[in-house]
């Protein structure tokens, strides 16, 4: 019990020296023109496997809106630039969020803020057949 109690502790601890809040970004360049990658953008933001609530859109370059939990509770704002790059469409997804209960904050911040955002971006980039995407760290956005 000492032992568990101990982890616990730890967590705590480490989660509330942890910021609170934090800001990532990820890019990818899919091979379709700005038009195409923001209908891809849309469609998945509206029926992929996580659930959005869309707070700004300014087609085909810019989209805001809030990621949201199991519980449909805003789990962090995305925002979603796209822009062009040579024949295709760079799209920088970025991520603002704030965790509060400590363990989780530590977690997040011990495993990476970005795993759901890559997982995001893989399955965009499945909606491409002859893709092969690099997800890369980029410059978070204002949003």
């Amino acid at each position: 019990m000492a032992a568990i109690a101990a982890v616990v502790i730890a967590l705590v601890v480490g989660g509330l020296a942890t910021p609170r809040t934090h800001l990532v970004a990820r890019s990818m360049v899919v091979p379709v023109a700005p038009d195409e990658a923001w209908n891809a953008v849309r469609d998945s933001v509206q029926g992929g496997s996580m659930s959005f609530a869309v707070r700004e859109e300014q087609a085909p370059r810019r989209l805001v809106a809030d990621r949201l939990d199991d519980n449909l509770q805003p789990a962090g704002a995305w925002s979603w630039l796209l822009e062009p790059e040579g024949a295709g469409t760079r799209i920088t997804l970025t991520q603002r969020g704030s965790i509060g209960n400590p363990i989780a904050r530590f977690l997040g911040a011990y495993l990476g803020h970005t795993r759901q955002m890559d997982l995001w971006l893989r399955e965009l980039a499945s909606r491409f057949p002859a893709l092969s995407a690099t997800i890369e760290v980029a410059a978070p956005t204002e949003s």
